[in-house]
């Protein structure tokens, strides 16, 4: 199966809303005010769809080389991180526990080295992508072992240079959020009864697509038993 049989490009997804509101189609993002406005409202939907929970579709992972007496340390890749998922060092199966900053702050001060146990977030690199600082900093034993970095990337804004780029999340879904966003934006920024038809079958087909490699997973393996005569 091609990618486009279940995902379309920024101008196609905006042509498809154009057309369920009575506007002609374009060939550029730029071509007048109700494509600029779209190309808006999509970047909004987006990053609504992406905040919604975790996408398999944007799933990735990176290796950063630990240093030694190094306890801070970025990712070390171009494209936006919406959230690291877990970090591992090789060599262990277990993963890095997660801790709040003020704790992690307290650990260093106490100082220590060792094979790192502990992470937190600390920080942003200059691509405002997020950093990570561990402990203990790792000792000379850890020296050429990495961390293995598990996070989901975040979707970049689409500008109008970007017409062909594929949107990675189902078009069906895209499409119906764009369109209850533009329904809205239509009617002056007034709720009317056809956007929020649309925006609940935009919720709906998002709920379902989120689902499909998470809560979907696994159902005809599933046994559930079930206690009789309880209450």
């Amino acid at each position: 199966m091609a990618s486009n049989d279940q995902r379309m490009t920024v101008i196609q997804l905006i042509n498809e809303v154009r057309l369920l509101v009575g506007l002609n189609t374009i060939k550029t993002l730029g071509a007048d005010k109700a494509a600029r406005v779209a190309l808006r409202m999509l970047n909004e939907v987006i990053s609504e769809m992406a905040s919604a929970g975790d996408w398999h579709e944007l799933l990735a992972s990176a290796n950063v080389t630990a240093v030694v007496s190094t306890r801070e340390y970025g990712v070390g890749v171009k494209h936006p991180i919406h959230h690291i998922h877990e970090i591992a060092i090789s060599g262990r199966a277990q993963s890095l526990y997660p801790i709040e900053l003020s704790k992690y702050t307290r650990y260093s001060r106490a100082g220590g080295s060792g094979t790192p146990n502990f992470f937190t977030i600390k920080g942003v690199d200059n691509q405002g992508n997020p950093k990570f600082a561990v402990h203990p900093q790792p000792a000379s034993a850890d020296d050429g072992n990495f961390f293995g970095v598990l996070y989901f990337r975040k979707p970049k804004l689409m500008l109008t240079c970007d017409a062909d780029v594929e949107i990675e999340f189902p078009a069906n879904v895209v499409m119906n959020g764009l369109y209850a966003k533009v329904l809205e934006e239509e009617a002056g920024g007034i709720v009317t009864r056809e956007s929020m038809m649309a925006y609940q079958t935009y919720q709906q087909q998002l709920q379902e697509a989120l689902n499909r490699y998470n809560a979907d997973s696994g159902r005809g393996t599933d046994v559930q038993f079930v206690p009789t005569g309880t209450r």
